[in-house]
């Protein structure tokens, strides 16, 4: 039993030692990990030279400028009143059903005149269709077209 005993106190032994050349390894590969890095650092403070680091600075990260709010219903406001200024809101259909004294004649026509073109009584000579131009050039072409007739 004794020689068991001595067995494994060997066993034992060989076990520390085997583990004291692993730390001494793990050891020296850590030395050499540091002097390699010391090494590069001191490499690069000889390259840089000699400097001064910056001075910190208290900076506010600030969020980005929102854009200005479009204002819809005044644009809205203003096309309608550009609208209702270019419009004379003229409405030529008051003009269909007008009396005799509110019809206009040219001088030296009679009264007549008037009253057969509107019972239809004489044929069309020339017509100005007015569907296809824009209003001011239509507005223009109307009394043009009367002084032609």
């Amino acid at each position: 039993m004794k020689a068991s005993s001595f067995q494994q106190l060997k066993q034992i032994q060989q076990q520390l030692a085997e583990q004291q050349k692993l730390t001494m390894a793990r050891e020296a590969a850590r030395k050499e990990a540091e002097r390699k890095a010391s090494a590069e650092k001191n490499l690069f403070v000889r390259a840089a030279g000699a400097v001064k680091p910056l001075r910190e600075q208290q900076r506010v990260q600030l969020a980005p400028e929102q854009p200005a709010p479009i204002p819809f219903q005044q644009q809205l406001d203003e096309q309608r009143v550009l609208r209702e200024a270019i419009s004379d809101e003229f409405d030529a259909s008051t003009l269909l059903d007008v009396d005799d004294a509110l019809s206009f004649r040219r001088p030296g026509i009679g009264i007549d005149v008037t009253g057969k073109l509107r019972k239809g009584q004489w044929t069309f000579q020339r017509e100005l269709d007015l569907h296809g131009p824009r209003r001011e050039d239509a507005r223009e072409a109307l009394p043009a077209f009367a002084r032609g007739a």
